[in-house]
């Protein structure tokens, strides 16, 4: 991620100061857990297995000329802010159903997630232990006319200029025709 500090300048404007990079940043970073993370494991394992604030504190690398003590919680706020991260907002509900023990978990995906593939994890915990339950992709994409007209849009440029003043056209047609007296002002 790029990203630019603001501060002030000549003491009253406020302007982009400083570019920093964060460098092996996940995109989303969603947890959820049956209980607090303290009380499953120790930090360390927590850390092994990539899970928390500190592992990933100690994943995310910052560089450039803005970089200090405080960029870590500040970039978390950010992203949580833009609800992609999520490090304690998550809820996992256990049910057992025919002897069987069932977890689940929502998670409510922001309309600014980036498109791509994204991977889940399921840890479980035991003695202090975790273990990789199994993972899965979720893949992010566009569909029907929203695809479509993404699709037009960067391969015939004309085509779609021509279709969205022809859609602006018709809408202000039928709202003169439904809201207007049928005279001029």
């Amino acid at each position: 991620f790029a990203l630019k500090r603001k501060g002030k300048v000549l003491g009253f404007l406020w302007m982009n100061v400083a570019d920093l990079d964060a460098e092996n940043a996940p995109g989303i970073y969603m947890l959820a857990s049956s209980m607090k993370l303290s009380t499953l494991a120790g930090e360390g394992e927590l850390e092994r297995l990539g899970l928390g604030r500190r592992a990933l504190a100690k994943s995310i690398e910052f560089r450039g000329e803005g970089t200090g003590p405080d960029t870590f919680g500040h970039f978390i706020r950010l992203k949580e802010s833009e609800g992609l991260y999520y490090l304690s907002g998550g809820k996992v509900d256990r049910l057992e159903k025919a002897g069987v023990s069932i977890a689940r978990c929502t998670f409510l995906l922001p309309a600014k997630l980036p498109l791509g593939q994204y991977e889940i994890r399921a840890f479980a915990f035991r003695n202090g232990r975790g273990r990789l339950l199994g993972k899965a992709f979720l893949e992010v994409k566009q569909v029907g006319l929203v695809a479509w007209l993404r699709q037009l849009a960067f391969s015939h440029g004309f085509l779609f200029g021509v279709v969205a003043v022809l859609i602006a056209l018709a809408v202000g047609l039928a709202t003169g025709f439904v809201f207007g007296k049928g005279g001029s002002h």
